[in-house]
């Protein structure tokens, strides 16, 4: 069976020609197949007399296990007429609808090689997604044809459409050529034999305008059938044999230009000896537009201040920062901070806006005695007290947005440190899954970072070459990466951007390397056993724990199931490998007579095709239908991914159900923290007094997770005659902004999730005041977090008086505890140099985790990775606090198998890395909140990290990191 594959740009006759065809191949005694792959469904109207056929995407709602003779339809002439079909102008995905169709065909056997002499696709438009290009991606087409005229947007559609054609050759597919289906009678042809010679490809037909194609459309039917002998039929019927012979075997790939060699030529009418010269010209126009628009300067304000003259100061992008030789510290991290911390006393960091200023003395109670001054120092900025780099890793967005993808080895890392002159600075090389290359480098002596990206040829870039482009992420192009990229493309432009892909390839002992692309996703959590897993799984990871809410609040959720068990399980019952923090039993999805408070939608394939917006109005309806009674106070309507790409439009859905629902819809799309959107949007039309009556001892506490141990928390601040009205963020409830408003206190929670929303919220709530002590994680942190708030409100000598009888009973208990965790040394690996960001308690869920394990009494470890460092930096110490260097994952592998630590942390349940080298494991599900939850934690850690099994059964468990021979084979 032959099979062609039509493509041109919209509205230059591909239906017209493709309907050409199949009715001549068929009048010549040819079994036809046709497809019609658009939205509309029109393709195959003039074969059928202008009926338009039911989609193959409509009957699959209505036929299950179907057959061929479901969704064909014969014609007059015996063509087989298929429509792919797809949604409404405006929601869903077509591509997908082609794609499913194909699926369908598969099950019907329609594509048997035994059942047509020919199948012809006439696809829409351009080649503008993968679903579209799904009969080259799937290896169902074999020859391409592409419709094109003597305009420039034609020839410029068509040398789009060869490049997908190169990207799907080795599915068997080759452009048989270009068809010409001219405008003006009149036009030089010479100029699109050029452009064919060009790409590598011959032009098959020249059809000629001709007002018989008009007339045959009127009558609903082809031109072969109107008028067979007319010279524009023969044309149409000599094109359909030549198609049908065509052997393609052996056709060369085709040579598609580049965008900006594309312009270049056409500029010169494909002439190649007038090229140069064009090019000048529009490089010399382009300088002048470059000139005109005032591009972003390469140097940014703080690299002038950084080569400006001066000493102590550097002047960077956040204000004043440390000299360079005070940064340099990094390498003796505790110099500067050690300076810091005696200039304003031990253990007193500057405090959060609206706390007493003598907080941490008072309310520490002798915390911290016998400490180091560095290690005081490093804890006040774990927890946020005292300012961190802010060009670290984790606090620079554009790098951690950066794609996820296949990352280098050590080797290959060095050889494109040499070409982009940039030794020992990258930090991460990888290929990107959108098929670029894409490296982050350090680009200052402050460890700032910024990223560079190499990309195919004929994509919007900073620089386009011959075979690559060179682009960058972020706001704006720093130098050196400019330098580096420059640099590049000057030695290797030219070279066949897939050889440079296929550079990027991890040695076998290198996989750890994996986590360097700095991605806070799962998606490295499903890496395969050879891959890496993170040992801090990221923000996503702590979506199921955080997402809680109080009081009747209907949340209609969405999305596909794939995306709805995406976040991890946190309740107990249910089984899950993620080791994430423990909650309280918030009854997140209580049922009212069996029905449940989230409403999920469940989008399937036809929705994908066709939009989903009626399943959101479905389940609006649904709740409409309760009786009073049984109604929420509030419904919360969150999307996924998905419907994203298919347009569903859930605000129009929530507008046309709040009538019949008479209460609170609001839509907040795809949002990462539906719960902080759907806040804003119920303050965004709220009026609020400045002069309102506070509740002068009443608090909210915003931000702060449902951790076990926030209840006696609550409990502690009450009996303190401080009442606490409500805790918004992550719950929310129909109440929330009521209490908000009537609170004196605003208690803000130091992670950075909710940073944005709760400074938002304050300052649409003045004069409430705003306090955001450190988190009530043990015995120290508990009392200072209770004794800021009380202090705020006058009640500080209240409170004291609350917590010396509960801290008295458990002191004893305490103690006979930390002698024993004296004892055990606990760890932590960091998959990057920056451990500070990692541990910070802003990152790790406002949990001070190094501060809190040494308050138990734990020695504890940190292994960072150095990257391709010749040599590790040198060890750090802070009092029990040890900063260690590992380059690989032998190094890495030797140190967790030393037997020092007792147990690492990791966020997998049984992470076969630490367990089968003999350690134990554990996580934030060991700790609590509060003075009790504290003590909780202590006994919960000493019964994780003294479990013998591993120790006792470890080398029975086999190897914790890939095999020899597995590594040879990769």
């Amino acid at each position: 069976m032959e099979r062609v594959v039509i493509f041109g740009k919209g509205g230059i006759g591909k239906s017209t020609i493709s309907c050409g065809i199949s009715a001549s191949l068929a009048a010549a005694g040819k079994r036809v197949l046709h497809v019609g792959c658009d939205p509309k469904h029109d393709s195959t109207a003039a074969l059928l007399r202008g009926k338009l056929v039911d989609p193959v995407v409509d009957r699959i709602e209505r036929v299950r296990g179907v057959a061929a003779e479901d969704i064909v339809v014969r014609s007059p002439l015996g063509v087989d007429c298929v429509e792919a079909g797809g949604p409404a102008a405006g929601v869903g995905c077509g591509g997908r609808g082609i794609t499913r169709m194909l699926e369908i065909f598969g099950e019907a056997g329609l594509l048997d090689e035994a059942r047509y002499d020919i199948a012809l696709y006439d696809v829409l438009g351009d080649v503008v997604c993968g679903g579209f290009a799904a009969p080259l991606r799937r290896g169902i087409g074999e020859k391409v044809v592409i419709v094109t005229s003597e305009e420039l947007m034609a020839l410029y559609a068509a040398n789009n459409i060869a490049r997908a054609v190169v990207h799907y050759a080795q599915n068997g597919i080759a452009l048989a050529g270009l068809v010409v289906n001219l405008k003006d009678p009149q036009a030089d042809r010479q100029v699109v034999e050029r452009f064919a010679a060009r790409l590598n490809t011959q032009v098959l037909a020249w059809i000629p305008r001709d007002p018989l194609i008009r007339e045959a459309e009127f009558a609903r039917t082809t031109v072969v059938e109107a008028f067979p002998g007319a010279p524009i039929s023969r044309a149409l019927q000599g094109l359909a044999e030549q198609l049908f012979d065509e052997r393609v075997d052996d056709r060369p790939l085709p040579t598609p230009m580049s965008e900006q060699e594309f312009h270049v030529a056409a500029r010169a009418r494909f002439r190649g000896e007038r090229e140069a010269a064009a090019a000048a010209e529009l490089e010399a126009e382009q300088r002048q537009a470059d000139a005109v628009l005032a591009p972003v300067a390469l140097v940014s304000p703080a690299s002038l201040a950084r080569n400006g003259k001066g000493g102590g100061q550097e002047q960077g992008r956040d204000g004043p920062q440390p000299s360079a030789q005070a940064k340099r510290g990094g390498q003796h991290p505790g110099e500067g901070s050690e300076r810091g911390a005696r200039g304003r006393g031990a253990g007193q960091g500057r405090g959060p806006a609206g706390a007493d200023h003598d907080v941490g003395r008072d309310a520490d109670r002798g915390a911290g005695q016998g400490r180091d001054p560095r290690t005081e120092a490093l804890f006040a900025e774990l927890r946020g007290e005292l300012p961190s780099n802010p060009e670290s890793v984790y606090e620079q967005h554009e790098v951690r947005l950066s794609r996820p993808g296949l990352a280098a080895g050590v080797e290959a890392t060095r050889r494109f440190e040499q070409a982009f002159g940039l030794v020992g600075k990258l930090r991460s090389l990888k290929r990107t899954d959108d098929g670029t290359v894409e490296f982050v480098a350090e680009v200052d002596e402050r460890g700032s970072l910024a990223c560079g990206v190499l990309g195919p040829p004929g994509v919007p870039a900073w620089r386009e070459g011959k075979s690559f482009t060179a682009s960058y992420r972020g706001k704006a192009l720093d130098p050196v990466i400019a330098r580096a990229l420059a640099r590049f493309m000057a030695r290797y432009d030219g070279v066949p951007f897939e050889q440079i892909l296929d550079q990027i390839r991890p040695e076998a002992g290198d996989e750890h390397m994996l986590a360097n692309d700095y991605q806070e996703s799962l998606f490295y959590a499903f890496a395969p056993a050879s891959g890496w897993r993170r040992f801090f799984e990221g923000t996503e990871l702590y979506r199921g724990t955080c997402s809680a809410r109080q009081g009747k609040v209907a949340i209609v959720d969405h999305t596909d199931i794939e995306c709805f068990f995406h976040a991890p399980i946190s309740e107990d019952w249910l089984p899950s490998f993620f080791n994430t923090p423990a909650c309280a039993d918030e009854d997140r999805v209580a049922h009212v007579e069996g029905r449940a408070r989230m409403l999920f939608t469940d989008i399937g394939d036809v929705d994908v095709i066709k939009g989903a917006d009626r399943l959101v109005d479905e389940a609006l309806e649904l709740l409409a239908e309760l009786p009073e009674s049984e109604r929420p106070d509030s419904v919360v309507v969150q999307g996924g991914c998905l419907p994203e790409v298919t347009g569903d439009d859930l605000e129009a859905s929530a507008a046309r159900t709040r009538g019949k629902l008479r209460l609170p819809v609001l839509a907040v799309g795809q949002h990462n923290d539906p719960s902080a959107k759907a806040l804003g949007e119920g303050f965004a039309g709220r009026e609020i007094s400045s002069s309102r009556p506070l509740d002068a001892t009443g608090v909210v506490l915003m931000g702060m997770p449902a951790f076990i141990g926030r209840d006696e928390l609550v409990a502690l601040l009450e009996a303190a005659g401080i009442s606490v009205l409500a805790t918004v963020l992550p719950e929310m409830d129909e109440d929330s902004i009521d209490q908000l408003c009537r609170a004196g206190l605003l208690v803000e929670y130091p992670w950075e999730r909710y940073e944005v929303p709760m400074a938002r919220i304050g300052e649409r709530l003045v004069p409430a005041r705003r306090v955001r002590p450190p988190a009530p994680f043990g015995l120290e942190g508990s009392r200072r977090w209770l004794m800021t708030i009380a202090r705020a409100l006058g009640r500080g000598a209240q409170m004291a008086e609350v917590l010396e009888p509960v801290e008295a009973g458990l002191r004893e208990r305490w103690s006979a505890l930390q002698a024993r965790a004296r004892r055990i040394r606990v760890g932590f690996v960091i998959e990057h140099a920056h451990w500070r960001s990692v541990l910070s308690a802003r990152r790790s869920l406002g949990v001070p985790l190094l501060e809190i394990l040494g308050e138990m009494g734990f020695g504890v470890d940190v292994l960072a990775y150095a990257g391709t460092r010749s040599k590790p930096p040198p060890e750090e110490r802070y009092d029990e606090l040890r900063i260690r260097w590992y380059r690989d994952v032998d190094e890495l592998d030797a140190l967790l198998g030393a037997g020092e630590v007792a147990a690492w942390y990791s966020e997998m349940h049984y992470d076969r890395r630490l367990t089968r080298k003999g350690c134990n494991t554990f996580s934030m599900r060991a700790l609590n909140m509060g003075p009790r939850g504290a003590l909780n934690s202590l006994e919960a850690m000493l019964d994780a990290v003294e479990l013998p099994f591993y120790r006792s059964y470890a080398r029975f468990l086999g190897s914790a990191f890939l095999e020899a021979g597995d590594r040879g084979a990769r």
